[in-house]
Order: structure tokens, then C-alpha cells, then sequence
């Protein structure tokens, strides 16, 4: 009797758990639905409009001006990518630092969290 007393008891108090985290839910829908909207509006426009955004003018830029700069029209691109390869490299760089410390960093720390003591 004892034990069917305690099953209906957390029965009824996860009901009424669930019943306050229901009462959160359609705020959090609502807002989710209308942030959802706004960035596919926002993403449609971007995508259909991009054509807009494209300005042609550096392009004439390069071919007339670019053969001044450098003789070579091939050299020139690559020279003007040069800072995208250096945040690529970075970019590694960063990447293989974090890898070694999640690698070699995992003996500092037990499983549970708390330090190692060395002895």
C-alpha cells in the first residue's frame, strides 16, 4: 500500500511539473516561430537580391589599372588573396593548438572533474 501511496504521489507532482513547464512553452514557440520567420524573410532577400549587391566596378578597376600594379594579371589575384592565406594558416594554427590541448590536456582532469593529485 505503502509503495502504490508513493507512485501516486510522484505521479501527481510530475503533473504538476510538467504542467508549469507547459505554461513556458508557447512564449518560447512564439518567440522561436517568429525569429525563425524573420531570418528565412531575411535569407530569401539576401538570396534574391544578391544581384544587386555585386558591383561590377572593381572588376574594370583591375583591367585598368591592374597591369600598372603588376605586369602579370595572374600574379595580381594571387598577391591580392594573400591575406586570405595567411587567415587560412592562422586559422590551422589555432585548430592544431586546441587539438593537442584536448588531447594531451585530458590526463590534468579526472572524469568526474576534480584534480588530479600528484603525489
Amino acid at each position: 500500500m505503502s509503495n502504490d501511496k508513493f507512485n501516486e504521489d510522484k505521479i501527481d507532482g510530475s503533473n504538476e511539473e510538467y504542467a508549469n513547464k507547459n505554461e513556458h512553452t508557447g512564449v518560447r514557440t512564439l518567440i522561436l516561430s517568429i525569429a525563425t520567420a524573420l531570418f528565412a524573410v531575411t535569407l530569401f532577400d539576401v538570396i534574391y537580391g544578391f544581384k544587386n549587391i555585386i558591383n561590377p566596378g572593381i572588376s574594370k578597376v583591375y583591367n585598368i589599372l591592374g597591369t600598372n600594379i603588376e605586369p602579370n594579371m595572374v600574379t595580381l589575384v594571387v598577391f591580392d588573396w594573400r591575406g586570405y592565406d595567411t587567415l587560412g594558416e592562422a586559422l590551422i594554427l589555432v585548430t592544431a593548438v586546441v587539438v593537442v590541448l584536448l588531447i594531451f590536456g585530458r590526463g590534468i582532469i579526472e572524469n568526474n572533474g576534480d584534480l588530479e593529485e600528484d603525489e
